[in-house]
């Protein structure tokens, strides 16, 4: 009975953290978002799509060290179109106020949310809720984080805490 129940839980979750649904990309959004950590994988991610025009800026969770600790950060301020802001609290709930915050202050009505594949599914439920624009979810290449299985439990009571706590 275990083993039946675990293999249920692992085949529910496949399409929800291995294999979540993120559509096609637009042919241009005002901003490419790279949820933290900001690894290599997601900024190449939001970096192909500003070099190719799909997307105008680049907009980076990044709180305290990560600016100097990721060297594809190394540019964040510099240019217009890179910022790099540490989300208020340092979780995806604080990321997606992030997003609407400098949403507002940009004037952007359409974005491309980049992380990893388990965090897909949450994330985009998180982001709807604070980003009245047009959200696009991009799956960076990277694995998961401390592995398959770990993602399933933490994934799942992060989704379930999310789905309890409603609101922006």
């Amino acid at each position: 009975m275990a083993l039946a129940s675990g293999l249920l839980y692992v085949l529910i979750g496949l399409p929800i953290f291995v294999f979540p649904a993120t559509g096609p990309l637009p042919a241009h959004v005002d901003v490419a978002f790279v949820l933290g950590p900001p690894t290599q994988a997601r900024l190449d991610v939001a970096e192909r799509l500003r070099r190719s025009g799909a997307a105008t800026d680049v907009l980076v969770s990044a709180p305290g060290p990560a600016v100097t600790t990721f060297p594809g950060l190394a540019g964040c301020g510099s240019t217009a179109h890179l910022i790099c802001a540490a989300p208020t609290p340092t979780t995806t709930r604080g990321e997606a106020r992030l997003l609407a915050r400098e949403a507002v202050a940009h004037h952007w009505t359409s974005a491309v949310v980049v992380t990893m594949p388990a965090h897909i599914s949450r994330a985009r439920l998180l982001m709807q809720r604070c980003f009245s624009g047009t959200l696009t979810m991009a799956a960076s290449d990277e694995g998961p984080k401390y592995g398959w299985p770990y993602q399933y439990l933490y994934q799942t009571a992060a989704t379930a805490k999310a789905l309890l706590t409603p609101g922006c």
